[in-house]
């Protein structure tokens, strides 16, 4: 009697899992990740959705110089880390940067006030 009771309690684990698992999503409803440049070559064209950047130099690219779309990936990456910064300076409290000057911020009008 007992192993009916435990097969009867497994089996109503099972069923109780297997409504937990997530469905499949079939690909066609997945939305497509944007992590990297698309190249259109019949226009000439290649657009980085990471920092909206559409160039017209596929050629350019193609051959080599990545100069002007370095430039933008690392001047994006800087502008992201400033900002963490400054979140991090303000305490992460929502209030606009401007709002109070932490002393990082005052360190920094120092040094420059020393150079100038």
């Amino acid at each position: 009697m007992s192993v009916l009771a435990a097969r009867i309690m497994d089996g109503q684990m099972r069923e109780r899992n297997a409504k937990k698992q997530p469905r499949a999503i079939p690909d066609r409803q997945r939305r497509p990740l944007r992590a990297h440049p698309y190249y259109n070559f019949p226009q000439g064209r290649i657009t980085d959705h990471r920092i909206n950047l559409t160039l017209y130099k596929i050629d350019q690219i193609m051959d080599g110089d990545m100069d002007e779309t370095t430039g933008a990936l690392m001047a994006e990456h800087q502008a992201e880390l400033l900002a963490a910064c400054r979140r991090k300076a303000d305490g992460d409290t929502g209030r606009a940067s401007g709002a109070r000057q932490p002393e990082l911020w005052q360190a920094l009008d120092l040094n420059r006030a020393k150079q100038g």
